[in-house]
């Protein structure tokens, strides 16, 4: 099973079912597919990740995201207003897109350089929790 891995601070918000999407690089699920949710237990990458549940991927799309005096976001082409960007950062599990926006630009560096990527939604009633990894 395909999977994506999160730092542990999205926990609660995924099990929440308040996390419903993820950025990443590229795409690793297509609309219909299940895919693991794991997590990080301690440092990402320098521990075995953990468990979190698996749910079904309802959309892919670009994202690109970048940092003049504030983050602008980007959707398939489209410009998303003050309200979708707080919005999408409720759905990314963050408290208001001001953190969203920090924290992207500790990880991306997204006012040097803007981030392209891809948003992967997920359908939040197909989250089965907590199941056995297979």
């Amino acid at each position: 099973m395909k999977y994506y891995t999160f730092n542990s601070q999205f926990n609660a918000p995924i099990l929440n079912r308040i996390k419903v999407s993820t950025i990443r690089s590229h795409a690793k699920v297509s609309p219909g597919e299940r895919f693991a949710l794991r997590h990080w237990l301690d440092e990402p990458h320098r521990t075995s990740p953990c468990w979190l549940g698996s749910a079904v991927c309802v959309r892919v799309r670009r994202i690109r995201i970048w940092c003049n005096r504030h983050m602008s976001v980007e959707i398939d082409g489209k410009m998303l207003n003050f309200e979708e960007v707080s919005r999408l950062a409720y759905h990314e599990g963050f408290i208001d897109r001001y953190t969203m926006e920090q924290w992207f630009m500790e990880k991306h560096n997204i006012e040097v350089k803007p981030l392209n990527a891809v948003l992967t939604e997920w359908d939040p009633s197909t989250l089965i929790a907590g199941e056995a990894q297979p």
